[in-house]
């Protein structure tokens, strides 16, 4: 098990990974580009005060949750404990909110997206798809 401090730089990477770099996530979150301080705190800098390795807080974590629009708690969970969570093909949707939608829903997305993709088959010769077998994608 890890600790909040290790889920929270992980938490970070990921972000980073997600935004293309720490700059871009401070833009995000008001601050200036060259704000270190997510940079410190992932690479476990020491403290200039403290001489002890920069970590989050929770005001922090949940600052950023609210600014970037993330569930409240996201800086806390580690992604391995999620199940299907690490799996999930859609980094822009966050995977709980679509595990909190009814069945029906869920149904009704898995079908728009099944067309989507048959059609994008269909239009686009050569992708490496089935290419209108849609038994591919009756899972």
């Amino acid at each position: 098990m890890k600790t909040v401090e290790e889920v929270r730089r992980l938490r970070l990477l990921e972000l980073r990974a997600r935004y293309g770099s720490f700059a871009a996530i401070n833009k995000a979150l008001n601050r200036t580009a060259t704000d270190s301080t997510l940079s410190q705190i992932t690479n476990q800098s020491d403290g200039s005060k403290t001489k002890k390795p920069k970590t989050m807080g929770s005001l922090q974590a949940r600052a950023i949750e609210l600014a970037l629009e993330l569930e409240v708690g996201w800086m806390d969970t580690d992604p391995e404990l999620l199940g299907a969570a690490p799996s999930w093909p859609f980094p822009g949707i966050e995977f709980s909110r679509f595990s909190r939608l009814e069945d029906a829903q869920k149904m009704e997305i898995q079908g728009a997206l099944r067309n989507l993709i048959l059609e994008y088959e269909r239009t686009k010769p050569g992708n490496g798809g089935s290419q209108g077998n849609d038994s591919a994608l009756a899972a």
